[in-house]
């Protein structure tokens, strides 16, 4: 294997989603994380791995990740509301 080969956050993130649909989750949640470690600020990315968690019963973990979504989410609102010069 080439040592120089580099996988991508998307490449972690698909391991990561398709293990949890199919019940593999405690075997992916290692790609859940470099994913998020590689991109931490994707918000899909982090999502699938609090999808993941959220099937491994990690409940406190997964409500930080939700948090972080939800503010993200915000954020991105009030970024696109500004620029058509709306405010709340």
């Amino acid at each position: 294997m080439d040592s120089d080969l580099e996988i991508y956050a998307d490449d972690w993130n698909y391991i990561c989603w398709k293990g949890s649909l199919n019940k593999q989750v405690e075997k992916v949640m290692f790609a859940c994380e470099k994913a998020v470690k590689i991109a931490p600020n994707n918000g899909l990315i982090r999502n699938n791995r609090g999808f993941a968690r959220a099937l491994t019963s990690d409940l406190m973990v997964l409500l930080k990740s939700l948090k972080c979504l939800l503010n993200r989410i915000i954020m991105q609102n009030k970024k696109q509301n500004n620029k058509v010069g709306l405010n709340f």
